[in-house]
């Protein structure tokens, strides 16, 4: 396995239509060689970088989301998607609103027409 060289504890599980890789976080690859090699594997065309961890309320997954993209989301255009398990008082369309006004309203986008969201 290519991914094998860079993580002696890579994991490959797939589905149907998709691949799932587990790499050790504290592995010797580093994310650039590994990105690199799986953007050079032929069938795949498109990846992305997940991170998994405990869901909290509301204000958490908004805190959150801003430490990891609050800076980079200013004066641009982008749409919240939240997957999530298990019983929550909250559906994922309820986090994505949630989070996606909450990005806006902290960004300095202001001027758009998502300056009237009102927070709960």
């Amino acid at each position: 396995m290519v991914l094998r060289t860079l993580d002696p504890n890579a994991e490959v599980m797939g589905d149907w239509d998709s691949l799932e890789v587990k790499l050790d976080p504290l592995g010797t690859g580093s994310k650039e060689r590994i990105i690199s090699k799986l953007a050079c594997i032929p069938g795949i065309s498109q990846f992305a970088e997940v991170e998994k961890f405990a869901l909290p309320e509301m204000n958490g997954i908004l805190a959150h989301a801003l430490y990891c993209y609050g800076e980079s989301l200013t004066g641009k255009t982008f749409a919240m998607r939240c997957k999530r398990r298990g019983k929550h008082s909250f559906s994922s369309v309820d986090v994505e609103n949630y989070i996606g006004a909450g990005c806006n309203k902290k960004s300095l986008r202001r001027e758009s027409g998502w300056r009237n969201w009102k927070l709960p």
